[in-house]
């Protein structure tokens, strides 16, 4: 069992990291460089709103 559990927690890691190097990546380059699947309706960030000076 706990060979197991070593093994998903290196599974884990490996899928977080991927997550956030695809994040960076993706908003560096402003397009998709790592696929990271769909997101639901409504969940994508919403831009910055500009305030006046």
């Amino acid at each position: 069992m706990t060979q197991a559990g070593g093994w998903f927690g290196i599974a884990t890691g490996l899928a977080a990291w991927y997550a956030s190097a695809a994040t960076v990546i993706n908003d560096t380059h402003d397009r998709t460089v790592l696929p990271v699947g769909p997101r639901p309706p409504g969940t994508a960030p919403k831009a910055p709103e500009e305030r006046p000076a």
